[in-house]
């Protein structure tokens, strides 16, 4: 057996096996062809040939507004595809599958997903070619804001000021 891909790689020559595994570094149609020997003498020469189209993957970028309170939804991620093949689908969840939703055979590019809660997201984009990119973005979300106030000292007298009261903070952005 011996596997010619038509993209330019040295041939690869199986004695054992009929079902190789090659990558393609870049998109375009290509010629596959395998030439198929035996031991007699003369030998027998068998040729097969096939064409076929590799795609492009769809690549993306993801960017993120994170949470501006600690439990609210004001969550973003902007996903902006940058290759492949229109239409496309998104579908996006969180790690805890609260969030599990998707956008059909369009041909937008440029997807933005709000109301969203903190923690890491899962971001899958496939393309009219059946290519598929996946990528994960993570939603910071502030800790719970707490105070606690003290009087240390009460006002004694109408009109004075020698009152006193401690606070702490901590949480929060």
């Amino acid at each position: 057996w011996e596997w010619n891909y038509g993209d330019g790689t040295l041939n690869d020559t199986f004695y054992i096996s009929t079902n190789p595994c090659h990558f393609f570094s870049s998109q375009g149609t290509y010629t596959t062809t395998l030439y198929v020997t035996n031991d007699a003498l003369p030998p027998c020469i068998d040729t097969f040939q096939f064409t076929y189209d590799i795609y492009e993957k769809p690549a993306m970028n993801l960017s993120a507004k994170d949470l501006i309170c600690h439990g609210d939804t004001s969550g973003e991620i902007n996903i902006l595809v940058l290759t492949g093949n229109p239409n496309f689908n998104y579908y996006w969840q969180n790690n805890t599958l609260t969030v599990n939703d998707s956008l059909i055979n369009v041909i937008d590019t440029n997807k933005l997903v709000t109301g969203l809660n903190g923690g890491w997201y899962f971001v899958n984009v496939s393309d009219n070619t059946g290519c598929l990119s996946s990528d994960s973005i993570y939603l910071a979300e502030p800790d719970t804001i707490t105070a606690a106030f003290s009087l240390d000292s009460m006002v004694m007298c109408s009109g004075d000021s020698s009152g006193v009261i401690s606070y702490v903070f901590s949480g929060g952005t």
